[in-house]
């Protein structure tokens, strides 16, 4: 309010954007310390007077809140920016850091992290338990890793790790999150799952695998899908899924029978965890563990 550059207004009639400030990002630890990130419209506006807006909402909201880390965004397109669009460090740490099945995770505005600590801490312990009939001499497949969480709070309990994520900025975090955690049997490595998974699958070989995958809301890519198949040393997989809808359309191509596009023994549901990560909301997180139709545990 105390600001003299006004809010972006979406529904100018001629279709221009304007104004300066976008939009709020707040992540908040377990300690109650903050990252927080501007998203603001430079078009029209000095260097000089954004900096000073800027220092202003940074003093601003230092009076009211732990703030370990404060960025600033660019944006002055119509619609949503993109997810990788760079953040712009102003003030104090570079990344927060976050609690969760006893280790320390760092997290960068960009990364995906869940949203809900403390119920992710029993996801958590619903994985580890799942994991834990497999023997410790498997191959753990985290894709759409994130920040690497479920695959370093299970390192200990496998032989190794090999992570796959997206976004350049969850990677070099769950890179450092391993380091800082003594954790030495996990890997990580950048791109689209559909992109790196049959060179992930490859470079494992005959191994015995365990596979997690936690995708986005539109579920997994077909030949992601098709490369899970079609990996023989893979006898149990565990999905996290936040859409009904589209783990529906996934676990049908999991589970059906083998075909050129979908080689492999299918897999079938053997247990199935639901998880209250949104409470007060229709939304819940489910955890689906599944094996091959000639797999015994």
């Amino acid at each position: 309010r105390a600001s003299a550059l006004p809010v972006v207004n979406p529904m100018n009639l001629d279709g221009e954007v304007r104004g300066f400030w976008r939009q709020l990002l707040i992540r908040q630890n377990v300690n109650n310390e903050l990252l927080i990130s501007v998203q603001v419209n430079p078009k029209g506006c000095s260097a000089e007077e954004m900096a000073l807006e800027l220092a202003s909402a940074e003093k601003a909201l230092r009076q009211v809140a732990e703030v370990k880390c404060f960025y600033s965004q660019h944006f002055s397109g119509k619609s949503a920016p993109p997810a990788d669009l760079p953040h712009t460090r102003m003030a104090g740490d570079a990344v927060l850091v976050e609690r969760l099945c006893g280790l320390n995770f760092a997290i960068s505005p960009n990364a995906f992290f869940q949203v809900n600590t403390a119920a992710a801490g029993e996801l958590g312990r619903v994985l580890a338990g799942m994991c834990s009939a497999y023997g410790s001499d498997a191959v753990l497949l985290d894709v759409c890793c994130g920040t690497g969480t479920w695959g370093l709070a299970l390192a200990r309990t496998v032989k190794r790790v090999i992570g796959v994520e997206l976004s350049a900025d969850a990677v070099q975090d769950a890179r450092k999150n391993a380091e800082a955690n003594g954790v030495d049997n996990a890997e990580f490595r950048c791109g689209k799952a559909e992109d790196l998974m049959d060179q992930v699958i490859s470079s494992v070989g005959k191994s015995k695998c365990i596979a997690i995958v936690d995708p986005p809301r539109a579920g997994l890519h077909i030949n992601v899908l098709s490369a899970l198949r079609g990996c023989g040393g893979l006898q149990h997989l565990i999905y996290v899924s936040c859409n009904p809808t589209s783990w529906v359309q996934d676990a049908e191509r999991l589970c059906r029978p083998s075909s050129k596009r979908y080689p492999g023994k299918p897999f079938r549901p053997v247990r199935a965890v639901p998880v209250d990560l949104f409470p007060h909301t229709d939304h819940c997180e489910l955890v689906v563990e599944m094996m091959r139709d000639s797999a015994t545990i």
